[in-house]
């Protein structure tokens, strides 16, 4: 048997590399909408996190069936920052919405003024998706807001939660960021998660107030959080889009118009 000639064997390797492409092309996209289904139960699990309906992500049902069922308590909705009027009350539709892609397209995109940016998003839909808690009387008892910013690496995505007064901070958590693990990647730790409920969102001005702060923090203080030890800037992201989403560039219009009445 002749040996194979250089051609041959050039040709044998490119046909491998052929089918070897085409077979993970094809996985990839049949494997695309299982993918976008786990992403968007994950989110769902923090969402039922910081509505309080679970103590937290890891204990969210694993099965589809039950998490469609806690998710049954939460009304999604979407809304216009600059109005902070409801525009889709159908939560499928509203679930369905690309934030993203209408961030970076289409007649709800705009680019942001870098003295306003302080999340350092660039650009952002004026459309936004929130979620609600609500009682059996249809009252909010806790809005559940998405949140984005800039850390020191990238992007970091998370839910902020705020009592029905609109105020008082309920829950902070990150469900995606690449800081880095034991500094910055902190703002997953039990003991940063814990330090936000009972903050109050605003000052007396009604502009949002949290800091995020070197240093011991006093006890009667109401809107100062400890910095992450090592992190300044994931830190200082934390606070800046915390305040920006709170602002009336976020969803402060939102909040204003339904939040509880003061007593």
């Amino acid at each position: 048997m002749r040996n194979a000639g250089i051609g041959q064997i050039i040709g044998v390797a490119v046909g491998v590399c052929g089918v070897c492409s085409i077979v993970v092309s094809t996985t990839a996209v049949l494997l695309k909408p299982q993918q976008e289904l786990n992403k968007e139960n994950d989110r769902k699990k923090y969402v039922l996190a910081a509505a309080g309906i679970i103590e937290n992500a890891k204990k969210a049902p694993r099965d589809s069936a039950g998490l469609r069922e806690l998710f049954g308590q939460i009304d999604t909705r979407l809304i216009n920052v600059d109005t902070g009027e409801v525009v889709e009350e159908d939560g499928d539709a509203a679930l369905s919405f690309d934030v993203a892609k209408a961030a970076k397209e289409g007649p709800t995109s705009r680019t942001l003024d870098p003295k306003i940016d302080k999340a350092k998003i660039r650009r952002m839909s004026t459309v936004q998706r929130v979620y609600l808690k609500k009682d059996a009387q249809e009252n909010i008892e806790r809005f559940i807001l998405p949140i984005y910013g800039k850390g020191l690496w990238g992007p970091m995505y998370g839910f902020l939660a705020l009592d029905a007064d609109g105020e008082t901070i309920e829950h902070l958590s990150y469900y995606d960021h690449i800081e880095t693990p034991g500094l910055g990647g902190e703002v997953d730790s039990k003991d940063f998660k814990q330090a936000w409920p009972g903050l109050v969102a605003y000052n007396e001005a009604g502009q949002p107030q949290i800091d995020v702060t070197k240093g011991q923090i006093p006890k009667d203080n109401d809107h100062e959080v400890a910095s992450l030890s090592g992190a300044t800037i994931t830190s200082n992201g934390v606070e800046a889009m915390v305040n920006f989403w709170l602002s009336d560039n976020g969803y402060g219009k939102f909040i204003k118009k339904h939040k509880k009445p003061a007593a």
